[in-house]
């Protein structure tokens, strides 16, 4: 997660999976530590200005830097991330 000015913000219905360069200005609402058969993971609800709502996951090398930076009902940007299809 990097915090920049360079690049335009985006909604998150305007975040696709083909492209990995996004800013976005979000709010997580809620986050929780599972443990699952893939290990550790960070799972966090996110929202953007507009309400839009987006599920988001971090790995255990990720997780604890994602959880001091994006602490629960604070605004902060993040960049530089992908997004893939819910499956299942």
């Amino acid at each position: 997660m990097v915090l920049s000015n360079k690049k335009s913000l985006v909604f998150l219905n305007q975040v696709k999976p083909f492209k990995d360069t996004w800013r976005v200005h979000v709010k997580c609402l809620h986050s929780c530590k599972i443990n699952n058969n893939s290990g550790e993971s960070l799972e966090c609800v996110l929202m953007d200005e507009q309400g839009e709502k987006l599920h988001a996951s971090a790995k255990r090398n990720q997780m604890y830097r994602l959880q001091r930076n994006l602490p629960i009902g604070e605004w902060r940007s993040i960049e530089n991330f992908t997004v893939t299809s819910a499956g299942g």
